[in-house]
C-alpha cells in the first residue's frame, strides 16, 4: 500500500536545525571543509547503490537517502559560511535545471505542457539539446567533438567512465556499433596479445556489451567478485 505523501517542509526546518547545531557544537562537523566532506558522498553514493540493488527499499533506502541528504545540507551550510551559496540557491539551481533539461513536459515559464510527450525518446532528445547549450554557454566544445570525456567526472570507476563515454558515442561513432577487433567474448589472445591495451580493448569490448544489454559494468562486477569471493571461502 503506497504510503500518504507528507508535507516535508517542517521536517527539513527541523533537518536545517539540527545540520547547524552539529555545525557550531560538534568538534569533528566544525572541522569539516568542502574538500574533507566530498569523500564521504562518493561513499554514501554507493551504499545507495549497493542497497537498491539488495532490494531494500523501505527503511533502509530511506536511512541511506538520508545520508545523502546530509551531505547536500553540511554543502550548504558551508557555502553560507563561505558566502558562496545556501541551500535555497541549491534548491533553485536544481528546479532551474529540471525545467530547462525537460522541455518535453515543461514549457519556458515552468508550467506543465497540456500535452507532455511521454516517449522515453523525447527525455533524451531534450536532455541532449539542453546539455549542447549549456555546453555552447560556458564555450565548451560540442559533445559530438573527439574527447567523449569531456564533462564526465575522473572520480568515476574505469568501468562507470568507460560505460558513460560509451553512451555518448553511441550512434556517432563506430566504437559502439561492433566489438572490437579480438576483443569479443571467448577470444583466446596469444602472448604476443596478451598485453596491457590487449587486456584493456578486452574489457572496453565487456563493458559495450553490458551497456548493449542495459547492464550497469560497475555493480556486475561488484556482483561477480562478491559470488567468487562467497565461493572461495566455503
Amino acid at each position: 500500500m503506497q504510503r500518504q505523501r507528507t508535507d516535508p517542509h517542517a521536517a527539513l526546518d527541523r533537518l536545517v536545525g539540527v545540520v547547524d547545531a552539529l555545525r557550531e557544537n560538534c568538534g569533528w562537523t566544525a572541522r569539516l571543509t568542502p574538500e574533507r566532506l566530498a569523500p564521504y558522498l562518493v561513499e554514501e553514493a554507493a551504499e545507495v547503490s549497493e542497497t537498491v540493488a539488495a532490494g531494500q527499499l523501505g527503511s533502509p533506502l530511506a536511512s541511506e537517502l538520508g545520508d545523502i541528504l546530509f551531505q547536500i545540507l553540511l554543502h550548504a551550510r558551508l557555502g553560507e559560511e563561505r558566502g558562496e551559496l545556501t541551500l535555497t540557491d541549491v534548491i533553485e539551481a536544481l528546479e532551474s535545471k529540471l525545467l530547462r533539461r525537460n522541455t518535453h513536459v515543461f514549457a519556458a515559464d515552468g508550467s506543465v505542457l497540456a500535452e507532455p510527450d511521454r516517449d522515453p525518446d523525447a527525455a533524451e532528445r531534450a536532455w541532449q539539446r539542453a546539455k549542447a547549450a549549456e555546453r555552447a554557454a560556458r564555450g565548451e566544445a560540442p559533445a559530438g567533438d573527439p574527447d567523449p570525456l569531456q564533462g564526465l567526472p575522473a572520480s568515476l570507476s574505469a568501468l562507470s567512465l568507460a560505460q558513460k563515454a560509451l553512451g555518448r558515442a553511441a550512434g556517432r561513432t563506430e566504437v559502439c556499433a561492433e566489438p572490437l577487433p579480438g576483443a569479443e567474448p571467448g577470444h583466446a589472445a596469444s602472448g604476443a596479445e596478451e598485453s596491457a591495451a590487449a587486456i584493456g580493448d578486452a574489457i572496453l569490448a565487456q563493458v559495450h556489451r553490458a551497456r548493449s544489454a542495459g547492464v550497469d559494468a560497475d555493480r556486475a562486477l561488484r556482483d561477480a567478485l562478491t559470488r567468487h569471493l562467497s565461493q572461495g571461502t566455503r
